[in-house]
């Protein structure tokens, strides 16, 4: 019984004292994270891994697009990540401690989203201009706006009346 008690008492230090932050990113830009550190872990190996649970978590600093330096004077280090995907959203893990410690480490929700395009009335209707084409008498045409690339922004088909 007092190893139960023991358990629950670490999973609730745990709990309440976990630094944890949530950072909003968009496709195609880049991100910069800080993750702080205690001082007295200056000269650690730093960590950072995605994953759900950080004792089984992926180390992607060695992709090419993941970057990290360290900032001792400031007692953290930056990860830089170029050009966002969709599917680097998810939690990571920072830190100066490869036992994982309290405190010494930090959760980061990532969540990284489309760029909406807003594109003017004007510009909008330049875009069907430049789509549309001669019709025979008696046609007409009905257009659905497509945001994804600029370049095809409009498609259309033909009803006959």
């Amino acid at each position: 019984p007092l190893c139960i008690e023991y358990l629950l008492f670490f999973n609730l230090t745990e709990w309440c004292c976990l630094n944890s932050i949530k950072i909003n990113g968009t496709v195609g830009h880049p991100l910069t994270l800080r993750c702080p550190y205690p001082a007295q872990n200056w000269d650690y190996k730093k960590l950072f891994c995605k994953g759900d649970h950080r004792n089984n978590c992926t180390n992607v600093t060695s992709q090419r697009r993941f970057t990290l330096q360290d900032d001792a004077y400031s007692n953290s280090f930056l990860v830089r990540i170029t050009e966002l995907e969709a599917a680097d959203a998810g939690t990571y893990w920072c830190g100066s401690d490869s036992q994982w410690r309290v405190g010494n480490y930090t959760k980061i929700q990532l969540s990284v989203a489309y760029q909406i395009l807003n594109l003017s009335v004007h510009r909008l209707l330049s875009t069907i201009s430049a789509c549309s084409r001669p019709l025979p008498q008696g046609s007409w045409v009905s257009w659905r706006i497509v945001v994804i690339n600029p370049a095809t922004a409009c498609s259309s088909h033909r009803q006959k009346t």
